[in-house]
């Protein structure tokens, strides 16, 4: 689900930021920031889940994923890692990223089903590597 929408509505020089790095940019193509560090040194050396925040929407991704366990009672979002909560809650995040579209973390990227928990896709606000 995730892949399909990307290959939809993202150009070729898009980039994703995400946790799940496995499926999406092998079937998508994309290049991806990991922003839990597994295929990236200098996310993984950062042990503050704010600076990872920080250092990621400094690259500008023109896409960012991230899991949800929940919505709080005022319909905001709940992170399920650290640096998805870190990343909801960065002044940053707010202002340049728009919800697009949310599945069930079964329907992504993994075969695996996991009870309460969704993937959430936003775009970056007037990004030309969001196509519509």
């Amino acid at each position: 689900m995730l892949s399909k929408y990307l290959q939809d509505h993202a150009a070729p020089s898009a980039v994703v930021a995400l946790s799940e790095v496995g499926a999406v940019p092998f079937f998508t193509g994309l290049r991806t920031v990991d922003y839990l560090g597994l295929t990236d040194r200098n996310i993984a050396r950062m042990r503050d889940s704010e600076k990872v925040a920080a250092f990621v929407l400094t690259k500008k991704p023109d896409f960012i994923v991230l899991t949800v366990t929940a919505q709080s009672a005022d319909a905001s979002l709940v992170g399920r890692l650290p640096q998805d909560r870190a990343i909801l809650q960065h002044p940053d995040f707010g202002r340049h990223y728009r919800q697009a579209m949310r599945t069930a973390f079964s329907e992504g990227t993994s075969s695996v089903p996991m009870d309460n928990i969704d993937f959430v896709l936003f775009e970056r606000t007037g990004s030309p590597a969001v196509v519509h």
